[in-house]
């Protein structure tokens, strides 16, 4: 399915969240702007009530406020009707509600051999080995072919227009250039590389890697311990140091991540995750404590001598969950991380 094809390509975004729509907003300026593309973009929202709200005030009043979505962007709290010979769909839902009948319906109401990307950050844990999310929808999927989109965003900053820049991984020659027609605006610069693992590891990985040199150190540790064919050089793609940075110094988890260090420098006793979630985040959640988990679960199942190759990961995960001091951070033995 070349891009210079006369099959006009259908979009659609499954997850209303903010990014989701941030997304949504995003794609429908390009499906507007080429002609292979039917201008429509479906977004799959879950409330009925949200979705019949974006379709009569053209905003998502709930996850992403104060943002106008184009007409062209047409929520359906209906999954099939919002799949409904879709070409192309962009899964953007949390990976805590990634579940099989997503994927039946796909099967079931989107084109023959649609073409299906990624944007959920997480990772399955199978046996005390980590697997891909990605490896989960190719299987549910029959085959179709899954590629990854991840980099260092923040959804109102991508719906604003701010300058931002996303890594496409792919599995195979032919869905690059579909998928960065897809997603590439001017302020919105899409790298493609052959290497969908290695984009969605460092995506998976990033929240538990906020001191950035040894984070990001572990995370290639991970990826290549666990996936070796992963490429060292898209750790430093838009993927991998860039939104290692970003989560470090904004967003979610860096919010609920200070504010659990300042109730415990206060001498409190640790806050509870489900509580400060609640606080900060209202309806949203913070995915990077599932993954600081499942990451440890893989770790420790390969036992001593490979966990002290992850030093930092382990301390951030006695900080969460076991009582140790925030101030643990500081004191990694180097001699193991550098």
């Amino acid at each position: 399915m070349p891009i210079n094809s006369k099959l006009v390509h259908r979009v659609c975004v499954v997850g209303g969240g903010s990014w989701g729509t941030a997304v949504a907003k995003l794609v429908s300026e390009n499906t507007e702007r080429w002609p292979e593309f039917e201008p429509l973009v479906k977004l799959w929202v879950h409330d009925a009530a949200l979705a019949a709200t974006i379709n009569e005030q053209h905003e998502n009043t709930k996850y992403l406020p104060g943002v106008k979505m184009p007409d062209a962007v047409v929520a359906e709290a209906d999954l099939s009707a919002a799949l409904s010979l879709a070409t192309l769909v962009i899964i953007a839902v949390p990976h805590e509600f990634l579940h099989g009948e997503i994927f039946r319906k796909i099967l079931v109401g989107g084109a023959a051999n649609c073409r299906v990307c990624s944007l959920v950050k997480g990772l399955d844990v199978v046996d005390g080995r980590p697997a891909l999310v990605t490896e989960r929808m190719r299987r549910d999927l029959l085959g179709l072919d899954v590629s990854v989109l991840m980099g260092a965003n923040i959804a109102a900053e991508v719906a604003a227009g701010s300058f931002c820049e996303a890594t496409l991984g792919v599995r195979t020659a032919e869905d690059g250039p579909v998928w960065q027609r897809v997603f590439n605006r001017p302020w919105f610069r899409v790298n493609v590389v052959m290497d969908a693992t290695g984009v969605e590891l460092c995506a998976a990985l990033k929240p538990i890697a906020a001191i950035v040199r040894v984070g990001l150190e572990e995370m290639r540790r991970f990826s290549k311990l666990f996936f070796p064919h992963v490429r060292t050089a898209t750790f430093f793609e838009a993927c991998g140091v860039a939104e290692v940075v970003v989560s470090a110094y904004s967003g979610r988890t860096r919010r609920c991540a200070e504010a659990f260090a300042r109730e415990v420098a206060a001498g409190g006793p640790a806050p509870n995750w489900a509580a400060l979630e609640l606080e900060l985040l209202g309806d949203q959640k913070l995915p990077a404590m599932h993954r600081l988990r499942e990451v440890m679960e893989c770790v420790r199942a390969q036992g001593p001598r490979a966990q002290a190759r992850f030093p930092l990961f382990s301390a951030i995960h006695a900080i969460a969950f076991h009582g140790a001091p925030p101030s643990r951070v500081l004191k990694l033995p180097e001699r193991r991380i550098s």
